[in-house]
């Protein structure tokens, strides 16, 4: 027997629980945030006294209101709602006189008031989910306040530059191609939205640096670093490497996480550009990223403690080098294009892997745009950036070596061959499921 059937046969009817319902849900709303401001605000610095009592009751508050505002007139919720406020306003000039400026428990105790309303009119799932953004958002105050002060001035420029290239010049662009036939391969939206991906990909993994610290150490570091550029990781630790062989073994796990989130990094890419070639492309990534991480990880497991070594962890976005990378991307897709006409299949596989010497984003992302368009086939594009990747994984362990003198050059080309052997085993796999 249900709840409902139990308050049936007690003469407790369907409609009975549609009315008292809403006050209930109001009132556990209430308890949440009174809870989280009773455990987070001392009592004499509150706008409004108590918590666990006083909020509950301001939800109560709100949902009666919004019926008395249904059962009689809208005036009686809007004069109830302006005596709650001024009575908030009130609170909060009272606090101020003594030194306490904020205001996030006024504000709070506002936002459950409104929350009452909400569920009387039947919105009580968004009402919920908005109480419980509320809470974290409450909760998380010395967090925010921590990472607030580790913010300087030229991340906050940053962000506001890839912020106005975003919102800003990104709309404003047209979205047509141009060119001489067949190659008219500019598309200047496209493009630009390719330059707001890579950057955004670069300054949420500077972000999550930032965030999370150096007490995490140099694995976190490196995996991190990865999102940002595997290429800079690679010789910012290979240099550290080369003044400090001592440190050649934990230069060479940061260097082999970075190259494992390179994989990760390039995935993310694709999956924007042409998500259907993900399930083509994550067996060699996934598994030469995979295999390649556990290999750094195997090989150095006896080191319990990371040392801290200095990247220079600059934020990685500039508008020239927004511009930079839109003008590679186009020269790319260009010569891919241009390989394809004249010498076909063959050419555009030997320029995938002459660039993926230099970059792997722009090779990915032109060769994710021709088969968006249809101009080639997926199993060529799959192949070209394997191929890419590959050339790029030697490049690097060759940057490691030369930059971090032969100690940390053996290490790392442990971990590039495992890398390797790792993604021509799950090419296998994608050749398989063409087949």
């Amino acid at each position: 027997m249900t709840t409902l059937a139990f308050a049936e046969a007690d003469g407790w009817g369907h409609s009975q629980w549609q009315t008292f319902a809403p006050f209930g849900i109001a009132l556990a709303i209430g308890c949440l945030i009174g809870l989280e401001r009773e455990r987070s605000t001392p009592l004499e610095n509150q706008g409004l006294p108590g918590g666990i009592r006083t909020f509950p009751l301001i939800g109560l508050l709100g949902c009666t209101a919004a019926w008395l505002g249904e059962q009689f007139h809208l005036a009686v919720f809007i004069a109830l709602t302006a005596g709650f406020a001024g009575l908030v306003v009130m609170a909060y000039f009272l606090t101020g006189s003594r030194g306490d400026i904020g205001m996030t428990t006024e504000v709070a105790a506002l936002l459950t008031y409104l929350f009452g309303a909400m569920v009387y009119h039947g919105e009580w799932l968004l009402a919920a989910g908005l109480a419980v953004a509320t809470t974290v958002l409450l909760s998380l105050r010395r967090l925010l306040h921590d990472w607030v002060r580790r913010i300087s001035e030229e991340d906050l420029y940053a962000a506001l530059k890839l912020a106005v290239i975003t919102i800003i010049i990104l709309p404003l662009l047209p979205d047509v191609d141009y060119g001489p036939e067949p190659f008219r391969l500019f598309n200047p939206f496209r493009t630009w939205l390719l330059v707001v991906l890579v950057s955004g990909v670069g300054f949420l993994g500077y972000v999550g640096t930032r965030w999370l610290g150096p007490a995490w150490g140099l694995p976190l570091t490196g995996l991190l670093g990865g999102l940002i550029s595997s290429t800079a990781v690679t010789i910012s630790l290979a240099q550290r490497a080369g003044e400090q062989p001592a440190l050649s073994r934990r230069c060479a796990l940061g260097i082999g996480l970075s190259w494992a989130a390179m994989g990760v990094r390039v995935l993310v890419i694709v999956s924007f550009m042409q998500w259907q070639l993900l399930m083509y492309l994550a067996p060699p990534l996934l598994l030469a990223s995979v295999l390649g991480g556990l290999s750094a990880v195997a090989l150095f497991a006896r080191l319990i403690k990371d040392e801290e070594i200095e990247l220079p962890a600059r934020n990685p976005f500039s508008l020239w080098s927004a511009m930079r990378l839109a003008g590679l991307f186009v020269v790319m897709l260009l010569a891919v294009r241009l390989a394809q006409f004249y010498l076909a299949d063959t050419g555009l596989l030997l320029v995938s892997l002459l660039a993926g010497v230099t970059d792997m984003d722009s090779i990915t992302l032109s060769l994710g745009q021709l088969v968006a368009r249809g101009e080639t086939k997926p199993e060529l594009a799959i192949y070209g950036i394997c191929l890419a990747a590959l050339s790029n994984t030697l490049v690097k362990a060759l940057l490691a070596y030369l930059f971090g003198k032969a100690r940390l050059g053996t290490f790392t080309l442990m971990i590039a061959m495992f890398t390797v052997v790792g993604g021509a085993f799950g090419l296998l796999i994608t050749a398989a499921i063409f087949s």
